[in-house]
């Protein structure tokens, strides 16, 4: 839970007025957060009538001037926020807040973690152009956190103080997702809420939207898009009014358009409206020297999440984490961290701890047969390692030598090749 007293207020009073409430009710308090004239506390979840009953005590406590539930705390909001892909979370403890809170805690440039010259110039180009108002399309491979250079740019800009909001082109029906960006009327369809509804567009204005995998967009959405992004106007579904709007586009996408608009499965009017700014977020593989950065970063995260005393990796483990290929970028490199700690009983990280999801996948059988049968084959192989063997070889009994084979035996398959020895001069 959360609090949010008046300023000038003794803090240790407060935390012990605070955990009477807590303890009376036999509920423990999981870890604690403070900011100025703001407490943040984690607690063991109870249940939905008990959990209003306490928010209302704690309400009453002297000089409280609020109490307000989020999901969660400020420390686990910031660590979400640097996975490669940012996904709906759940935890097992209920999170109480006490603070005045847009529901957005801002994701910067100085979260990003890196030593490597590319992603030096990477950042360096992203900060140079979020204090602009062009649209961006975010190039890159999944999972090297497309989403986080998308929140810091907006962080960065002069639309901070208003909304970020965020949708994935892939995960939302195509039937839903025009509803969802555009809104609609009341009426516009069987279900519609009375007085209709806003759209993400609306949400979004004098913000930011961001259009993760925007290449999984159909084609009439993409139409649809295409008239905002050039008026900056749009019309509800089921409405004949025109809204207008100031939102900054972001756009990301691991795919590659150019080659989707070949097919004609991507606008290409659209493209150019969207790749104004195009910024391309490198591969893991191609930074290596980020590698020893993020892992301990990510140690120090599950260690404390799983409640395990590793603090770091040996040698081996680290030369096995640095060359390795990574075709899942830093998500997979989290990933695999936190299987490490998952499968550490001690303080430190071996070689046998990091597993690559290829390790726990089984070898793929051939996809064809073969066309001959198998005594064939080998009799092939067979005949070509003794037609070139004996090249190098004076008599049969040098050549058994050299194949590991009694002189009887090369005889025999000599004979069945028709193979001959030629005495050198």
């Amino acid at each position: 839970m959360c609090i949010r007293d008046s300023p000038n207020v003794d803090r240790v009073g407060l935390v012990l007025d605070v955990s009477r409430v807590l303890s009376s009710r036999n509920i423990n308090i999981i870890s604690m957060e403070v900011e100025p004239n703001t407490m943040y506390l984690e607690v063991e979840s109870p249940g939905s009538a008990e959990k209003s009953s306490i928010i209302a005590e704690l309400r009453a406590i002297r000089q409280v001037v609020d109490v307000v539930e989020i999901p969660l705390m400020p420390h686990e909001v910031r660590n979400e926020e640097l996975k490669a892909v940012l996904a709906s979370v759940t935890t097992s403890a209920a999170t109480t807040c006490v603070t005045p809170d847009n529901g957005q805690l801002a994701f910067t440039f100085n979260e990003i973690l890196y030593v490597s010259t590319v992603m030096n110039r990477v950042v360096t180009m992203a900060k140079t152009i979020a204090s602009g108002d062009s649209t961006v399309l975010i190039r890159g491979e999944t999972g090297t956190g497309k989403e986080l250079f998308a929140r810091a740019i907006h962080a960065q800009s002069a639309r901070a103080a208003a909304s970020f909001v965020p949708i994935n082109c892939a995960a939302i029906p195509d039937t839903l997702l025009e509803s969802e960006l555009f809104g609609y009327e009341q009426g516009a369809f069987t279900g519609a809420a009375k007085g209709g509804k806003s759209g993400l567009f609306e949400i979004a204005n004098q913000g930011t939207i961001f259009f993760d995998e925007i290449a999984e967009l159909s084609f009439p959405l993409q139409a649809k898009l295409l008239r905002v992004l050039q008026d900056g106007k749009l019309r509800r579904v089921g409405g004949s009014r025109e809204i207008a709007v100031n939102v900054r586009v972001l756009a990301a996408t691991n795919r590659n358009l150019e080659d989707m608009i070949a097919a004609g499965r991507f606008r290409e009017d659209l493209y150019y409206r969207l790749n104004v700014i195009p910024l391309f977020i490198p591969p893991l593989r191609s930074r290596p020297e980020d590698i020893p950065l993020l892992a301990q970063w990510f140690i120090r995260r599950f260690a404390l999440r799983l409640r395990k005393p590793v603090i770091a990796l040996n040698e081996i483990a680290l030369y096995k984490l640095v060359h390795y290929s990574w075709p899942g970028n830093v998500r997979e490199l989290e990933n695999v961290i936190e299987r490490a700690i998952n499968l550490a009983d001690g303080a430190t990280i071996t070689a046998d701890h990091i597993v690559f999801d290829h390790d726990y996948m089984p070898q793929p059988l051939p996809k064809t047969l073969p066309s001959r049968p198998l005594d064939e084959i080998v009799a092939e192989v067979e005949k070509d390692v003794l037609t070139k063997a004996i090249c190098h070889c004076r008599s049969s009994r040098q050549l058994g030598a050299a194949l590991g084979l009694s002189h009887t035996a090369v005889i025999k398959k000599l004979k069945k090749y028709g193979l001959t020895i030629r005495s050198k001069p």
